[in-house]
């Protein structure tokens, strides 16, 4: 007779996760494996079922986290894992879903749920129920608290532009309150930092720190200075875009403010004779005043009707860098016809400068008066002629009215009036309106 004996002390094994008493910590990008366990008996090929799941027992456990959802951060569908026979141990592959979404940590467990012979299903093998369940934590992963950097890498401002905003924004997650800290590189006389570090609050994606650019009266060429991000707290991290330049725009005329000096506002040259010296040549001083930086060019002209007069009619100063004043040298132009006194207006035109808005003229100064005085006898020569042309006449005393002629030779620029007196007080004078003289010795 054959006599059967049914197995015993589990000749298949009990299974069990291998956990420690904490959650296992994994990250989202990573596989994670949960090893099981067969104690005692290791005969068969056996299945083992489980599953990802996520429930308030896990938070009962966990109070301080928050769950994962099925389905987003992991697979919760039943998988199995075998183990062959005389095997003690199998690998279980978390099924973690890898995503692009900030998250904070979160929490979810395998269970495991069942396990039979491969070749019978019908036979279980039975689970350890101290040990069926390992909790996961998936660390904070695609940087739950966000990136911070600035909105633009440069700036330029205008010196009286006050109180400046730069704006940072928070790109991400938007999980917790991250305080960012800033640092500056440059001439502390030029600005005032504000605000060296601003605080976002939870979910809050775009914030300003304030900055100060101090305006003074000192001529300035373009200045820069660097703003940066150097400290992000809570496991912020800084983005590509830490480091703002801020461009202070060249102020109070840095290449100069041009005029006339006030004693060339108004100068007298004579006309040029057949050699021409210090008299005929107008010197006019051109002064620079505020900044004296780069070689600036500044343009001069005389206005047309002084073309037939003076020479040149224009011109071109080139003032050096620091160089203060130039002199304009301007000759009254020789000819033989009488003139009168004559005035010109003599210009200076926007300076050229090699940035832009970096010099001017100086108010009321840039304009000055060039006269030539009266040249070639411009109102004639007067002479008294007695009858016939003659130089002298005399004449009997009862001889009554004699008549002189009064002759003014050309040009006749201009009314004037002859003042004529008699040697003798005894002696009456009139005037005729057609240019003679009665004579009444």
């Amino acid at each position: 007779m054959i006599t059967y004996l049914k197995a015993s002390d589990d000749p298949y094994g009990v299974v069990e996760i291998l956990s420690s008493s904490q959650p296992i910590e994994e990250n989202e990008s990573d596989q994670p494996t949960v090893t099981v366990l067969r104690n005692f008996g290791s005969l068969g090929r056996i299945v083992i079922t489980y599953q990802a799941v996520s429930s308030s027992s896990i938070i009962t456990l966990l109070p301080d986290q928050t769950l994962a959802t099925p389905g987003d951060d992991f697979d919760n569908s039943t998988m199995t894992v075998i183990m062959e026979e005389n095997e003690a141990s199998a690998t279980i592959i978390i099924p973690v879903i890898d995503d692009d979404i900030p998250e904070l940590s979160e929490v979810f467990a395998i269970q495991l749920l069942s396990a039979y012979l491969e070749s019978d299903p019908s036979v279980s093998v039975p689970l350890n129920p101290n040990s069926t369940l390992a909790l996961i934590t998936i660390n904070p992963n695609d940087n739950p608290s966000g990136m911070f950097q600035f909105t633009m890498n440069e700036l330029t401002v205008s010196e009286d532009a006050g109180i400046i905003d730069i704006e940072v924004v928070r790109t991400g997650g938007l999980f917790g309150s991250v305080t960012v800290m800033f640092q500056t590189v440059g001439d502390l006389n030029d600005f005032t930092l504000i605000n060296t570090s601003i605080v976002f609050a939870n979910g809050e994606s775009s914030k300003v720190a304030k900055l100060n650019i101090i305006n003074d009266n000192m001529p300035e060429l373009d200045e820069s200075f660097d703003v940066q991000i150097f400290s992000v707290s809570n496991e912020g991290t800084i983005g590509n875009n830490n480091s703002l330049t801020v461009t202070i725009s060249a102020n109070d005329d840095p290449n100069g403010r041009f005029g006339f000096s006030p004693s060339s506002l108004s100068v007298s040259v004579e006309e040029a004779g057949a050699v021409v010296n210090d008299d005929n040549i107008a010197e006019l001083t051109v002064i620079r005043e505020g900044g004296t930086f780069g070689t600036i060019t500044v343009p001069y002209m005389i206005e047309t009707a002084g073309a037939n007069d003076l020479t040149p009619t224009s011109g071109l100063l080139v003032f050096q860098e620091h160089e203060t004043q130039q002199v304009i040298r301007i000759t009254a132009v020789a000819d033989t016809e009488p003139e009168i006194d004559e005035t010109y207006s003599i210009f200076l035109e926007t300076p050229i400068s090699p940035i832009a808005n970096g010099s001017s003229l100086i108010d009321d100064e840039s304009v000055a008066m060039i006269t030539i005085p009266a040249n070639q006898n411009p109102y004639g020569t007067f002479e008294l002629y007695a009858p016939n042309s003659l130089s002298s006449l005399s004449v009997e005393e009862d001889v009554g009215t004699v008549r002189l002629e009064l002759r003014r030779t050309t040009p006749s620029f201009n009314d004037i009036i002859v003042h004529i007196a008699t040697l003798s007080d005894s002696s009456m004078m009139t005037n005729d309106t057609n240019g003679t003289i009665d004579y009444t010795p």
